[in-house]
């Protein structure tokens, strides 16, 4: 009797099968992956916005008016960039600003997919005056639970993120 050298059908299926399970096991462990870094590029957007804010709030004694940011365009757009620089209108839709203190060079977009795009709104101008907001809300959201923070929408303020 010869004895032939080779696999099996049986033996071939087996290792396929094996194959497309783990496969498939590390595509969902990529997707897992890919929804936290999204979230963890979120969260360090709020830290840095707050402290463009914060360095304005701290030459300026007020926070940028809301008017002055177009969020659709500005802040949820990877196109349009937003720098915090000394300017009346507050918010400046450039990137550089000469002359200017520039207090954040650029605002990011929300990651996609999943979040909805960064909001800012101000109010509460001092004694009586609108144009000088003393308190600022941006919202976002989170797509998954990390850092101490569920899933969902949150809120930016001077008071910390919530």
């Amino acid at each position: 009797m010869q004895q032939k050298k080779g696999f099996t059908l049986i033996e071939l299926l087996i290792v396929i099968a094996i194959i497309g399970i783990l496969s498939s096991i590390a595509v969902v462990s990529v997707g897992n992956v890919r929804r936290l870094a999204r979230d963890s590029k979120r969260l360090a957007d709020m830290r840095q916005l707050q402290t463009g804010l914060e360095m304005y709030f701290n030459e300026n004694n007020a926070y940028p008016l809301g008017s002055a940011i177009d969020t659709a365009t500005t802040l949820g757009s990877d196109v349009n960039y937003v720098a915090l620089c000394n300017t009346n209108a507050g918010f400046s839709t450039i990137a550089l600003c000469g002359n200017n203190t520039m207090y954040l060079a650029k605002v990011a977009a929300n990651p996609v997919p999943g979040g909805a795009n960064y909001s800012y709104t101000s109010a509460n101008g001092d004694l009586g005056n609108a144009n000088r907001p003393r308190t600022f809300t941006v919202t976002f959201s989170l797509e998954s639970a990390i850092a101490g923070y569920a899933a969902g929408a949150h809120e930016l303020s001077q008071l910390g993120m919530r």
